[in-house]
């Protein structure tokens, strides 16, 4: 008979093998994801603070030297341009300002805002290549498949990479576009395409049509790599990513690149989809009776969101319904009908 203590040192054991780099690699995406979310906000408060003294600063794309200007610079004190790096200092337009003139005190609560804040700029460059090299490490062929970002996107959708092995190609190249699918189940719409992989290079420029010829390669390449990773450790990445440019080059030859009009009219296809949809939803959800157009506001568009939510969740229940299942039972497992086994 097993005596409680072997139970513990069994459990400690267990516990103390189920570190995986995986794990890491999952929490600093999601870390890197959570920062870049808060960071928009945080910056944009920044900005529109500082416009009110120095409203003359030009946007860059480079937010750490605009927050550099912010942090460091005093209009009234033209000296504190010696304290701004090259880049910084051609930022400041060469003209008066016409903004407030605010006491030093009120300036420099703002200054230490915009100090702090770079510093999570940089735990957040930190965080991303730790996730691009821990990625190349576990996953080298995935890796020059389709680039680091996608491949962290994929493994953190799949839950980890040995499950991302064994997804089927169709299952993984519509990853992503979940919600897409079950609408397509329920309400008969037109089945997604592809998901994330639509970020890959190779998407882009391919003409609509041509576009789920491309994912299904891609996929099938995709799955190839993830199984090499985790079974074989061979470097096939090359050969793969030559025989997929090979076809995917073949597939524009036939059809051609897609033209500035065709990609107008896609986008004018989706918006024109777009307020279709919110139109027959404020039709069905009986909204204000003065028309207001196609335009939705904040709470029509909460309103179509849980409306849609509750139908994914019947479909849901209708296909554990059709399975035999019925609820939850101890332990949270499905029960059949008859209440014999869990599934």
């Amino acid at each position: 008979m097993v005596t409680r203590e072997e139970l513990l040192k069994q459990v400690k054991s267990g516990l103390r093998g189920a570190y995986s780099t995986e794990d890491f690699l999952i929490h600093a995406s999601s870390a890197v994801d959570t920062i870049d979310a808060v960071l928009n906000e945080m910056f944009e408060s920044v900005r529109n603070w500082y416009q009110i003294y120095f409203p003359e600063l030009p946007d860059t794309e480079d937010r750490k030297v605009y927050l550099e200007v912010v942090e460091k610079y005093v209009k009234e004190q033209p000296e504190t341009e010696r304290l701004l790096s090259e880049k910084a200092a051609k930022l400041l337009p060469r003209k008066e300002s016409m903004g407030s003139r605010i006491p030093i005190e009120d300036l420099r609560a703002l200054q230490e805002y915009a100090r702090r804040l770079r510093g999570m700029y940089e735990v957040r460059d930190y965080l991303n290549d730790y996730v691009e090299k821990t990625v190349q490490k576990i996953a080298p062929n995935l890796s020059y498949l389709v680039g680091s970002t996608l491949a962290t996107k994929l493994i953190v959708g799949a839950k980890g990479l040995k499950r991302l092995a064994v997804l089927p190609a169709s299952s993984i190249q519509v990853m992503g576009a979940e919600k897409a699918l079950f609408m397509h189940l329920l309400k008969h719409t037109k089945p997604p395409k592809h998901g994330i992989i639509f970020l890959h290079p190779a998407m882009r420029g391919i003409k609509k049509a041509d576009r789920g010829k491309v994912a299904r390669l891609l996929a099938a390449k995709i799955s190839i790599a993830a199984k090499a990773d985790t079974y074989t450790h061979n470097f096939i990445a090359p050969k793969l990513k030559e025989d997929l440019d090979k076809k995917i080059a073949e597939i524009i030859r036939k059809s051609g690149m897609a033209t500035k009009e065709d990609i107008e009219k896609e986008q004018r296809e989706k918006e024109e989809r777009f307020r279709r949809g919110f139109a027959e939803a404020g039709r069905r959800g009986g909204m204000a009776s003065q028309p207001r157009g196609n335009r939705p506001t904040g709470a029509e568009h909460s309103r179509f969101e849980r409306r849609e939510r509750r139908s994914v969740e019947r479909f849901e229940k209708v296909i554990r319904e059709e399975r035999g299942e019925r609820g939850f039972g101890r332990g949270g497992k499905f029960r059949s009908k008859k209440g014999r086994g869990r599934f």
